[in-house]
């Protein structure tokens, strides 16, 4: 019987999936819901519902929901500078902690930085946090790709500006854990423009005009050799820390200069495994 429970996990879609991610494949866990729900259900008669994991992806009392993996991605976006009223370019970029992954759907976009009069509540397109900081209930996520991109549209002079200017930190559980990623040049995107020609007047030569982090080639992109695990209830944040207003390519003058309000988004691609309670 143990054996065609072994059996039964290793055939299942997330054990393959975390077999191909390495030490992870050999630890398999049963995650129950918390134990005030469990006793909130017997207090109230209701029956008792696991959420999906496990052997063959089912809770252990065989009343969950099938545990579905799917590859996608995580990701969230912030608007620089932060919008102020009255906003007039150039705008030096603030020396401070931009925090990603901070706000969920349907939450202020002003908290990520952009004008309420444009974008009143962040969205799809700006994030798929479905909580804000925290993975939700029911959701495990094994991530191994890391990217930061710009709008496509950003000038060369502003993707210069932020990519050199700050570095990236990862956080997990309130900042108990972090990882200090460095600048966003370290992480291509894989995204942007690339090779659009451009026609200079009076017969000189071609130029091509190509602006991204990176190749725009979803294939060159950073990977994680060890996956990122942030599973249910975790919270986590990415944030963009610049020390100061200057540059490093110059003196003391203040040289970290937008001359026009841009977007960058920080996503992780991996495999997102959902388990909700019927």
């Amino acid at each position: 019987m143990i054996r065609n429970a072994v059996s039964d996990i290793k055939a299942s879609v997330i054990q393959r999936f975390l077999e191909r991610c390495g030490p992870l494949g050999a630890s398999i866990k049963l995650y129950e819901n918390p134990t005030e729900e469990i006793h909130e259900a017997r207090r109230s008669g209701k029956p008792i519902k696991l959420f999906a994991k496990g052997a063959n992806m089912l809770s252990s009392a065989g009343q969950g929901a099938r545990a579905r993996l799917e590859e996608n991605y995580l990701f969230d976006t912030r608007r620089f500078p932060t919008f102020v009223t009255g906003e007039a370019f150039p705008v030096t970029l603030a020396a401070s902690e931009y925090l990603f992954f901070g706000s969920a759907i349907g939450q202020p976009a002003a908290n990520n930085g952009f004008s309420p009069t444009v974008v009143l509540t962040m969205s799809d397109v700006e994030t798929n946090m479905d909580t804000a900081s925290q993975i939700p209930q029911g959701k495990d996520y094994v991530l191994t790709q890391l990217g930061i991109s710009f709008n496509v549209d950003i000038a060369t002079a502003n993707l210069a500006v932020m990519l050199e200017s700050g570095a990236i930190r990862f956080e997990k559980q309130g900042g108990q854990y972090n990882l200090k990623h460095g600048r966003p040049t370290f992480w291509p995107s894989g995204m942007g423009m690339g090779g659009n020609v451009a026609t200079a007047v009076g017969g000189a030569p071609l130029t091509i005009d190509a602006r991204s982090n990176g190749v725009p080639d979803i294939r060159a992109v950073r990977k994680l050799s060890v996956p990122r695990v942030i599973r249910q209830k975790e919270t986590f944040a990415y944030k963009y820390i610049v020390p100061r207003t200057s540059r490093n390519t110059l003196g003391a003058a203040a040289n970290n200069q937008l001359s026009a309000g841009i977007i960058m988004t920080i996503w992780l691609w991996g495999g997102q495994q959902d388990a909700i309670p019927v």
